[in-house]
């Protein structure tokens, strides 16, 4: 009973009437051997819709193969799907640790120049100071404490 579907539901796979439906098995002279009645409801077979479906064989949708079921085809994309997010979270896995190399990496260089710019700066101050005092000339500092130091 799986490959059959209610006139309805034919009617809305093919995207015409359900009077269109009834209209095409009339016109069908095995029609009967297409059709079931289950519970006062009309049914159709898959081989009754192919017959009835006057759509071009290329804008018609793929008919299952074996083993191809609706519910066979959820499980297996439902297997997909956990295949897919065990390895997105890898990737992010991987991710989080390259960025937490790559923090260390930028706060060790920070570190490194602000060692290095501390280092020149003090080397600065020093190589000018004696050499405003090599040529003559101290700096303000230089005379400020000159001139508190033999004031006090």
């Amino acid at each position: 009973m799986n490959d059959t579907k209610t006139i309805k539901e034919a009617a809305d796979l093919l995207g015409v009437t359900v009077q269109t439906i009834y209209r095409r098995l009339n016109k069908l002279d095995a029609a009967k051997e297409y059709q079931l009645e289950k519970d006062g409801i009309r049914h159709i077979t898959a081989a009754g819709i192919e017959l009835i479906d006057t759509r071009p064989p290329e804008q018609r949708p793929p008919t299952p193969g074996p083993g191809e079921t609706p519910h066979e085809l959820i499980a297996e994309l439902r297997k997909q799907n956990a295949i897919l997010e065990k390895q997105l979270e890898a990737v992010n896995r991987q991710l989080e640790q390259l960025n937490s190399i790559r923090l260390i990496e930028a706060e060790t260089r920070l570190h490194d120049l602000r060692r290095l710019n501390a280092g020149e700066a003090s080397a600065n101050l020093y190589t000018r100071e004696t050499k405003e005092v090599k040529e003559g000339n101290p700096s303000i500092f230089k005379r400020l404490r000159d001139k508190f130091t033999r004031e006090g």
